[in-house]
């Protein structure tokens, strides 16, 4: 098992996150954070995020060790608290979405091996109400632990993908947690991955993956073979704390990649040409500059939802 500095350096944070008492304040229209209704405040470092079912807004609240789920009718619920039991998280980093509402967690430093302090994760799938169904993580040896596991995805025949980062790989898994298969290894040629992150699945079914220290995409068919890749350019090895996250609008033809510490987000069309750059959202009513983008989701009207993580919210990218 190769190991990562990035991860070692993350990895020695964990001990000072604490759970934190949750205070919901609410803000009045047009201030930093809010929204048009007043959003409520209290968001640390947030991740990863999706659509439910129902239309609901899943945001990953990585360091308050959560999920915040926020209804289209603006009530606002919070699933998990810091901890390993059942329903618990310890700085999850991404979730996903099944067609049946069902939610799939990647409980990134779910524990930490006691022979040598590396983070080794889980996923936890919960109803779409956000209550506890099962839990899985395993491979087949010799690594069968998850090594910090960042990304998650679901694609159109229900596997469960979910980004190794520190291993190197992909792991499908199918429903159940039925561990399925191992995609590719660590290296640099295609089929192979350097701190995989952040998925996204096209209406084809073929897995994208920000490639992150390989400063690429690449993309990956239903049956496991290699598609295509391209560079994504603002990707560089001084930036090695980077997360990055993809989301595909399939109405449009576009995928969208996260630069967190560029300030920006990318368009690009499939084929990884076409590219345009976005440094501004939509926070409310007042137009922000982005400050560490991170997770990316699509909505049905093509507008793109980014948690700004470091300002701790939500806002909104209209192309």
């Amino acid at each position: 098992m190769e190991l990562n500095k990035t991860y070692l350096i993350v990895g020695g944070v964990l001990a000072a996150m604490m759970a934190g008492t949750v205070v919901l304040v609410m803000r009045a229209p047009g201030h930093r954070g809010s929204s048009s209704n007043a959003e409520p405040v209290g968001l640390a470092k947030p991740r990863g995020l999706a659509f439910g079912k129902d239309g609901a807004l899943i945001i990953v609240d990585s360091k308050n060790n959560r999920l915040e789920i926020r209804s289209k009718d603006g009530k606002v619920k919070h699933v998990g608290k810091e901890g390993t039991a059942k329903g618990e998280f310890r700085e999850p980093c991404d979730v996903a979405v099944d067609k049946d509402g069902n939610l799939y967690v990647a409980d990134t430093f779910f524990t930490m091996d006691p022979n040598n302090g590396l983070p080794w994760g889980r996923v936890e799938k919960l109803d779409a109400g956000g209550s506890f169904v099962a839990q899985f993580g395993k491979a087949d040896p010799p690594n069968a632990d998850l090594f910090g596991p960042r990304g998650i995805a679901v694609d159109l025949q229900g596997r469960i993908w979910l980004s190794d980062t520190g291993h190197g790989r992909l792991l499908v898994y199918d429903g159940t947690g039925k561990f399925l298969k191992q995609v590719g290894d660590h290296g640099d040629k295609p089929l192979q991955f350097n701190e995989p992150f952040g998925m996204a699945v096209d209406k084809a079914g073929n897995v994208y993956v920000a490639d992150r220290l390989n400063f690429r995409v690449q993309v990956i068919s239903p049956d496991f073979g290699f598609v295509r890749q391209f560079k994504v350019e603002g990707w560089d090895k001084e930036q090695i704390n980077r997360e990055p996250y993809l989301a595909i609008d399939n109405a449009k033809g576009w995928i969208w990649v996260s630069d967190p510490i560029g300030n920006k987000v990318y368009r690009y069309n499939l084929d990884g040409k076409g590219r345009k750059v976005y440094d501004k959202a939509t926070d409310g009513q007042a137009v922000v500059a982005l400050n560490l983008p991170t997770g990316l989701a699509v909505g049905p009207d093509s507008n793109v939802t980014i948690t700004d993580g470091g300002d701790g919210h939500v806002v909104t990218l209209k192309p």
